[in-house]
């Protein structure tokens, strides 16, 4: 999408993530605030990028938080949330 304002990473996790989930959709670029759903996440693709993101929690992370919070923004401040 043209209009789309790509909203680069503010910190460490958010940049982590963006490279987490480009790969795992394979968008390039993404940005913070894109909602992952509506830029084409499906259930394979979260899998993957669940098992990555668990990597970088280095803890349990629950699917759920994925599912839940739509923007890397989002899961970035639970991941900060965690630590």
């Amino acid at each position: 999408d043209a209009e789309r304002e790509i909203v680069k990473a503010g910190n460490e996790t958010e940049s982590r993530l963006v490279q987490i989930f480009e790969k795992a959709l394979r968008i390039k670029p993404l940005g913070i605030t894109d909602n992952l759903l509506k830029m084409g996440a499906d259930s394979l693709s979260l899998f993957v990028a669940f098992n990555e993101v668990q990597k970088l929690a280095g803890k349990k992370f629950d699917i759920d938080q994925i599912m839940e919070n739509h923007t890397i923004k989002d899961i970035a401040k639970h991941l900060d949330e965690l630590s």
